[in-house]
């Protein structure tokens, strides 16, 4: 089995929510109008994988206007194309201080009986160390830079693929005031071994969910961040009803299963 930090954190979150999203790979229909934050994200991430890939700040920045989605995001919000060029072109500033080895790498690695897998934004060589560089766009980025499975991820994975690694950083880019600010972190050996213990455990409840057919259902999970989760009709339904609902509300999305390596 393969889980990532998205599809572990589903089916420890609700194993219902995990079930209909990683292994019936649904979701549900909505307007053609994309979300902003995700879209915001996408971009400002592709133009840094350009800069990467090719070294030029021109095509980099070029990306930005190119994508025909970006007429989606209002020249007034704070996550505009604008402010996407702004962020873009200060986070190439920092990157053309650095030997940038790997770009948008996939990688995995075995994690008891089965195989964590996950995807770094860049690698980068200082001084002789490696260091792994995630980029963050998200309002709730402050929680995202606890100690937790992402990070550590990150921090065993590179450890796995480079000798000379020297750490993990988290650049926070803020639409809201056009800042970036960088957290170093390097997780001590404690902090690794526990998480390898409680993913292991975490992937075995998963494998035996997989097991069984048997998908337990959290109420406490169906209206979390304030909006109600879009499987929830399916949840309250049953039998036909509920088929009646997969056919004619929600899609397959060409979405990794868990048995599939990247």
């Amino acid at each position: 089995m393969y889980l990532s930090n998205s599809s572990l954190s589903a089916f420890v979150k609700c194993p219902a929510y995990g079930m209909y999203k990683y292994i019936l790979k649904l979701t549900k229909k909505t307007s053609a109008n994309p979300n902003r934050d995700a879209l915001f994200g996408t971009i400002v991430h592709r133009a840094l994988k350009i800069y990467g890939d090719t070294q030029s700040p021109e095509e980099a920045i070029k990306s930005i206007y190119s994508d025909p989605e970006g007429q989606f995001l209002s020249a007034h919000s704070k996550k505009s194309l604008a402010v996407a060029d702004i962020l873009a072109r200060k986070e190439i500033r920092i990157l053309q201080g650095y030997n940038i080895k790997e770009v948008e790498k996939d990688f995995q690695f075995p994690v008891g009986e089965h195989f964590w897998v996950g995807r770094w934004d860049s690698i980068i060589e200082d001084k002789g160390l490696v260091y792994v560089i995630d980029y963050k766009t998200t309002g709730d980025a402050e929680f995202q830079l606890r100690p937790n499975s992402q990070i550590l991820s990150y921090y065993v994975g590179a450890s796995k693929y480079f000798k000379n690694l020297g750490g993990v950083y988290i650049h926070v880019l803020r639409a809201s005031d056009c800042t970036i600010q960088s957290f170093y972190i390097k997780p001590s050996f404690s902090e690794v071994e526990e998480w390898k213990d409680d993913t292991i455990w975490q992937m075995k409840q998963i494998s035996s969910y997989i097991d069984l057919g048997i998908f337990p259902k959290n109420p406490a999970s169906c209206n979390l961040y304030r909006r109600p989760c879009e499987y929830l009709p399916l949840c309250q339904s049953f039998g036909k009803v509920r088929e009646v609902l997969m056919q004619n509300d929600y899609v397959k999305q060409d979405r990794r299963c868990l048995n599939e390596a990247e």
